[in-house]
Parts: C-alpha cells; sequence; structure tokens
C-alpha cells in the first residue's frame, strides 16, 4: 500500500462467530498488535471496522501494520486471529511551483472580420 498525504480509509464488513450460531455473544473488534502505529486508527461502527491511516506529518519510510481482532465483550480481551502484515510505504509528495505572473493576453486592436461563409463574424487580435 501507497500512500501520499491523503488519509486512507479502509471498511472491514461486521466480524461475526460463524461457530456458534448467535447462541454465545460475542462483540469482534480490531486492534493493532504489537508496536501500534501512531497514525493509523482503528474504530468501530454498528455493521463494520474502520480502518484509517493518515499519514500526514509522518516521515516517509516503510511500516508494517498488523491487526488482531479480540472479543471486547470478553474481560481477557484474548487474541481471536492474528491477520497477516500490511506493509505500507509513505511517499513523501513533492510539488515545485514557480512564483511566476502570468497575466492574459492583452489586445491592442480589434477587427471584425467575416467567415468564408459569409455568416458569422470572427474576431481577430
Amino acid at each position: 500500500m501507497y500512500l501520499g498525504s491523503l488519509p486512507y480509509i479502509i471498511n472491514v464488513p461486521y466480524i461475526y462467530d460463524e461457530y456458534t450460531a448467535g447462541e454465545i455473544p460475542l462483540n469482534i473488534n480490531l486492534r493493532q498488535s504489537s508496536g501500534p502505529l501512531n497514525f493509523v486508527t482503528l474504530s468501530e461502527d454498528y455493521d463494520k471496522s474502520v480502518i484509517e491511516i493518515n499519514p500526514d506529518g509522518v516521515t516517509p519510510g516503510d511500516f508494517e501494520l498488523q491487526i488482531e481482532s479480540f472479543d471486547s465483550e470478553s474481560s481477557l480481551r484474548t487474541t481471536l486471529l492474528t491477520e497477516p502484515i500490511i506493509k505500507i510505504t509513505i511517499k513523501e509528495l513533492a510539488f515545485n511551483f514557480d512564483t511566476k505572473i502570468i497575466s492574459a493576453i492583452e489586445a491592442t486592436s480589434w477587427t471584425i472580420v467575416e467567415d468564408s461563409s459569409g455568416d458569422l463574424p470572427h474576431f481577430d487580435v
């Protein structure tokens, strides 16, 4: 995943327990595993988890993000599943602007000339 300066949002659909068919109440959420990245925010919505990666102000470089799921209803909050590592590369965007003044063309005289069909006039500058 290559990022410039805009926030990048990943919506993860609601995670559910397919083995107990709802008999055991689970509230499965996501979190970063060891070494959390401060420019990554995880939040929970009613039907999805939202991962926001905002590289503004982050020194360009390569980073590794690892996410794990856990049951927030459990007092232990043990890890249910650890996802594969997501490699993030933040690149610096360089914009070079010259401060040149661009002015509109200045007309010194105008001439109205008929076009070849003789219907419409056009302007020569």
